[in-house]
């Protein structure tokens, strides 16, 4: 019916892990990022994280981005100041191939390194300048990848905060596979 039900929090275990823990630095991106996975799901898109390697690897096949086993319909960056110059001109390279680029929050503008810094940040900024997406605040991710044809893998008729999904392929039939699951923390 659902996920594993969590045990009824004990006075004791409030005491020594509270669940409202300072909300500051590294925590802030945590949760803001987790609030836009949460919104992407409850309205059908399916989300997954990808490294450098990945990115710097990537082709375009069918109108995706390639990146392993992976296939991206459109990359949303969350609040990324840094990105290396490699990175940035895939990148452009990918969006100049049809592959929606979303940055939410800000866009890079600078290499995260020291060696060379002033000639791969200019790299960086020529890069984001050809991709041309404008910042988007959270709010407008849903809009903006339906603006740009990026249809969910789940079409509901209202937003669903409780329904979890994992979408893989099938690799021998490439047919999609959905696994469903209830987000909800307690019994209905």
């Amino acid at each position: 019916d659902q996920d594993a039900q969590l045990a009824p929090p004990s006075r004791l275990t409030g005491m020594i892990m509270s669940d409202k823990a300072p909300t500051h630095g590294d925590r802030i991106w945590i949760l803001e990022s987790a609030r836009l996975g949460s919104e992407l799901v409850e309205n059908g898109y399916y989300y997954q994280f990808f490294n450098e390697d990945s990115l710097l690897n990537a082709a375009v096949r069918d109108g995706t981005a390639v990146m392993g086993e992976a296939e991206f319909e459109a990359l949303i960056f969350f609040k990324e100041k840094t990105l290396p110059a490699a990175a940035a001109e895939k990148l452009a390279g990918l969006a100049a191939q049809g592959i929606p680029v979303l940055w939410v929050g800000s866009q890079p503008d600078r290499d995260p390194g020291f060696s060379d810094h002033e000639q791969r940040d200019r790299q960086v900024q020529e890069a984001v300048a050809r991709i041309g997406a404008p910042v988007l605040d959270p709010g407008q991710v849903m809009s903006a990848l339906q603006d740009q044809g990026v249809a969910p893998q789940i079409t509901y008729q209202d937003p669903q905060p409780g329904l979890g999904f994992i979408h893989k392929t099938d690799r021998a039939r490439r047919a999609p596979l959905y696994f469903l699951r209830s987000r909800l923390r307690q019994e209905p």
